[in-house]
């Protein structure tokens, strides 16, 4: 990956044992830091850099003027479709068998694994009403009812439209209609 990675580029890199997160590289070197180990980098995501160094200056004097973080600037001035975190999902483990009956709380989230087996944290939140899904959810892990892993969240989806520009500008309303239906019957629309 070494040959792809360029200052500017977004890059996906581990944060703790499990979590992925979207980073802009800023430096291109080959010294080890001293006083931590660093992660390898997992992905690059862009062939040619998306912030370019004007602009890398432009964020310092922003997280210096106003006393905040370059992470802070980076969340502010990237579209969030451009920003990859990871995604903790749920997944029901169908091996498992209870022992004794579970508590409320968590029959109720393995009732909701039961009908979409594969569902991330936010979803069973919402789904379930509870407020602090995550203790039931380590408590079902820890029994092995669940599983848990993590998977990278890509929302960006491109956005098109499609448009005519006519050549015969007084055209009448009747022509303009007979062009619409035509249009509307082609394929994808």
């Amino acid at each position: 990956m070494e040959e792809r990675v360029q200052i500017g580029c977004r890059v996906v890199v581990p944060f703790g044992k499990k979590k992925f997160y979207t980073a802009i590289v800023t430096h291109v070197h080959y010294a080890a830091p001293e006083g931590y180990e660093t992660k390898d980098i997992a992905e690059v995501l862009d062939s040619s850099p998306i912030l370019l160094p004007k602009q890398y200056e432009f964020w310092q004097w922003l997280a210096e003027y106003y006393l905040c973080t370059l992470g802070d600037v980076y969340k502010a001035a990237i579209p969030s479709g451009m920003k990859l975190e990871s995604e903790t999902l749920v997944e029901y483990n169908p091996d498992f068998e209870a022992a004794a009956p579970l508590p409320e709380k968590e029959q109720k989230i393995l009732d909701l694994l039961s009908r979409d087996t594969e569902q991330c944290v936010t979803q069973l939140e919402k789904a379930s009403g509870l407020k602090n899904v995550l203790t039931v959810i380590k408590s079902l892990l820890d029994k092995e009812a669940i599983f848990v892993k993590e998977e990278l969240k890509r929302n960006y989806k491109p956005r098109t439209e499609a448009r005519v520009k006519l050549a015969n500008e007084e055209a009448d309303e009747a022509y303009l209609q007979r062009l619409f239906n035509e249009l509307s019957r082609l394929p994808g629309n």
